[in-house]
């Protein structure tokens, strides 16, 4: 399993798009036909991080969705 930090630079490194304040939810890169290499989130560290922000669950499933 690659390293947090690595997994960052590599994210830097290829110019990858991220949401804000969210790292902490990623969990890797995936990459789907003719769209390329994505950021990867776990849905439920995104939601937690969503709602310290203030969200109400609902409005971070939204969000999310």
């Amino acid at each position: 399993m690659i390293e947090q930090e690595d997994l960052k630079q590599i994210i830097e490194d290829e110019g990858l798009i991220t949401w804000d304040d969210c790292d902490e939810a990623i969990v890797g890169i995936v990459s789907r036909c003719g769209i390329g290499a994505l950021v990867l989130y776990e849905r439920d560290k995104l939601l937690e991080v969503f709602m310290r922000k203030g969200m109400t669950h609902s409005e971070a499933e939204e969000w999310s969705n």
